[in-house]
């Protein structure tokens, strides 16, 4: 198998057996034991798996017992009890669907890149980033943009992204958290409520804010812009380039769509949305 950074692959794991009988030991529960929903039927397509089900199943194929854990639910559970880690586990199961990808670094590494990521939309671009670590001379300037609802609870990879500032990996950074911008303000009379709520800051905002740099970096350092999220995100970030373009050029919106268009027909700009 042939891997190029930041390729996606579908993983389909299930758990392992010998942990899921440990599960089921420390929490008393009937390995053999068989769910069966009974509510409404509309309730039940919702459920994140299918009725008719036992416990061990529930365990091995839907639950995540190994993933990445927040440093909150770490200070929570370490209140309670201490958790023995178990090391030398192994992927056991072979990758069975492949997919090219043109989500990767441009073939000229001294272009700059542009990144922007909300959420899990991140991901791709510490790969990125690692890859320049390891062949730093060789690479332009790299710009992140990253969004995120709260700072202290959502901001995924934090450690990773201030360690490649530090080293000048990352030489620039821009993060939005929609959350903490958040406040409200109420005044109560006898009937009525006043209240005030301040605009939440997305990554399409920062982009706005740094317009200068992002304009430049594309048309005249030959950048080339990633993005990475959902599509509602995406699609916002496309409409801010247009509305940058068209600010700069001083041309129509149709005119600066057309612009998009061919920045994206020439790999300018490169989307992985869903």
């Amino acid at each position: 198998m042939n891997y190029k950074t930041a390729q996606n692959v579908g993983v389909f794991p299930k758990n392992d057996p010998f942990l899921v009988s440990e599960v089921c030991q420390y929490l008393n529960l009937d390995e053999n034991q068989i769910w069966v929903w009974e509510g409404e039927l509309e309730d039940k397509i919702k459920l994140p798996f299918p009725s008719n089900i036992s416990t061990r199943e529930i365990l091995e194929t839907f639950c995540d017992f190994q993933g990445q854990v927040m440093k909150k639910t770490l200070k929570d559970l370490a209140k309670i009890y201490r958790k023995q880690h178990q090391q030398n586990e192994n992927l056991s199961q072979k990758i069975e669907f492949l997919a090219d990808s043109n989500f990767k670094l441009p073939e000229n590494r001294k272009n700059n890149v542009i990144m922007v990521g909300a959420g899990t939309g991140v991901a791709p671009f510490i790969g990125f980033c690692q890859e320049k670590e390891c062949l730093q001379d060789q690479f332009g300037k790299f710009t992140l943009f990253f969004g995120c609802r709260k700072a202290d609870s959502d901001f995924i990879f934090k450690n990773q992204i201030n360690e490649f500032i530090n080293k000048g990996v990352l030489d620039k950074f821009y993060a939005a958290f929609s959350r903490d911008q958040e406040f409200q303000i109420q005044i109560m009379f006898i009937y009525f409520f006043i209240c005030i709520q301040k605009n939440k800051i997305y990554v399409q905002d920062k982009i706005l804010e740094n317009q200068d740099i992002v304009y430049e970096d594309i048309f005249q350092n030959n950048a080339v812009i990633y993005i990475c999220g959902s599509t509602y995100m995406g699609n916002a970030v496309i409409n801010i380039l247009k509305k940058i373009i068209s600010n700069k050029q001083q041309i129509n919106d149709q005119e600066a769509q057309q612009k998009i268009k061919q920045l994206e027909s020439s790999s300018k700009i490169i989307k992985e949305l869903w």
